[in-house]
């Protein structure tokens, strides 16, 4: 299954999981946090933190930005 198939149904799991909550918001606030959790990743595989971190937890933050991002803008109903 590739990005476009797969984030229809992440997007509906949400829906579900949190009748509650507004799609859009949740996903715009997830999408700041991934992109935190990279920015991380990156410091420390650079060695601009106090712990060492790796290329690859880097490359796995990253990844999820883009996820989160397609994410993002299907809930926005965005065609990006």
């Amino acid at each position: 299954m590739n990005l476009e198939e797969a984030v229809p149904e992440m997007h509906r799991a949400i829906v579900e999981n949190f009748p509650d909550k507004d799609p859009a918001l949740m996903q715009t606030l997830a999408l700041a946090e991934e992109a935190g959790e990279f920015v991380k990743a990156y410091r420390r595989w650079q060695g601009y933190a106090r712990r060492i971190g790796t290329e690859e937890e880097a490359k796995a933050e990253l990844a999820d930005i883009i996820v989160t991002a397609y994410l993002t803008a299907y809930a926005l109903d965005w065609d990006i």
